[in-house]
């Protein structure tokens, strides 16, 4: 399965990452790329989308209440006819969020899921996978299901239960230190357009990413690890390798490596797990915060904005969400997002950002003048 000799010419390189000559029409996509008239990105995010900001409104529920299973199911219930006009005839995979098996507060609590399966099972006869990817480079993903519970659902429901880190991979590239080119595994699955993908994180500040909600959830995921322990440097295969720099800096690629696996990789639905959320040290280790909501929506872009403000912190300060709400894949424009259910200003708690994000501030992380709403996209039709 493994590939070796990563080696190809710069104009494959530049292929494989959007910016060749033919990059504004596949992006590198060898899976839903047809003719120009048809192209699609990624799970199907249309190619004509790319580079111009999303003028259109999206929809996002919300649902504040006192059980956790019971307001995930009502976030879907909400917007239940669009859902399952979107699934449609594919296969569904639930990615829920894990970090170690041996901590709590930082997993996807199974009965958020079992808010989800009561959803799917009620409303679509797919096939459903519950399907995870974990870092750790000891612990593997089928020991974090056994330990936070996992096998009761997969009993419960008839669903099976999914090392993706043991899955077939494809090649994709990203940038590394000194901006030369990284080849990474990155997961088949995630990738499929015949793969409905639910994101379901919990809530949670990040040291590195500012927040963690449904992007973050799979874009790390996608990279395979090989629960591995070198002696010395990155460890847990190809998903340290989203990191150019081992400590915290607003500059470090891995913001833009997120936003390039983010044309490979974006979930068909968001599913955010608000009811007990992660302050001040994520995504493991930090204080819990009761605020008991759910946040769901087919724009998993407007998802993770409506869920950073929930947490009362600023959605543009996260690089990765600029970039990709510029680039057309989500909208990220809090005015252009319609809110249904519970009122958003009934739903703000006030979260902590990670030490690190607040003595930074405010980045000069920005993006270009030329990939702005009213501009030229930075890629032309010739």
């Amino acid at each position: 399965m493994r590939q070796k000799g990563f080696h190809q010419s710069r104009r494959d390189y530049l292929r494989s990452i959007g910016l060749g000559a033919m990059g504004g029409m596949c992006l590198g996509m060898s899976r839903g790329c047809t003719s120009r008239a048809g192209d699609t990105i990624g799970t199907g995010i249309p190619g004509e989308a790319l580079f111009r900001k999303r003028e259109t409104p999206a929809k996002v529920s919300l649902v504040k209440g006192e059980s956790r299973r019971e307001i995930v199911y009502q976030s879907l219930l909400n917007i239940k006819d669009d859902i399952v006009r979107a699934i449609g005839k594919k296969s569904v995979l639930i990615k829920p969020n894990m970090v170690l098996a041996d901590r709590r507060g930082c997993e996807t609590p199974p009965d958020a899921v079992r808010g989800v399966l009561d959803f799917l099972q009620e409303h679509t006869k797919a096939k459903i996978i519950v399907g995870e990817s974990t870092a750790d480079r000891k612990m593997t993903t089928m020991e974090c299901f056994e330990g936070y519970g996992y096998f009761s659902v997969r009993d419960e429901y008839r669903v099976e239960l999914v090392d993706l880190n043991k899955q077939p991979w494809e090649q994709r590239f990203i940038f590394g230190k000194d901006n030369t080119p990284v080849p990474i595994r990155v997961n088949s699955a995630l990738m499929d357009p015949g793969v409905f993908l639910i994101s379901v994180p919990r809530m949670k500040v990040h040291c590195h990413a500012y927040v963690t909600l449904s992007l973050k959830n799979v874009l790390m995921a996608a990279p395979v690890n090989d629960y591995t322990e070198p002696e010395k440097g990155w460890t847990n295969g190809d998903k340290y390798a989203m990191h150019v720099t081992p400590e915290f800096s607003l500059n470090d690629p891995l913001f833009y490596n997120m936003f390039l696996l983010s044309h490979h990789v974006f979930p068909d639905l968001a599913v955010i797990d608000g009811f007990e959320g992660m302050s001040d040290r994520g995504p493991a280790g930090g204080r819990m915060v009761d605020s008991h909501v759910a946040v769901a929506s087919l724009d998993a872009l407007a998802a993770d904005v409506t869920g950073t403000m929930v947490m009362g912190l600023d959605p543009t300060i996260p690089p990765y969400l600029n970039f990709i709400g510029a680039a057309g894949l989500g909208q990220g424009d809090p005015e252009k997002i319609h809110f249904i259910g519970t009122p958003l200003d009934d739903c703000i708690y006030q979260y902590r950002a990670c030490r690190n994000f607040e003595e930074a501030g405010k980045s000069a992380v920005t993006v270009p003048e030329l990939f702005c709403p009213g501009k030229d996209p930075l890629i032309h039709e010739a």
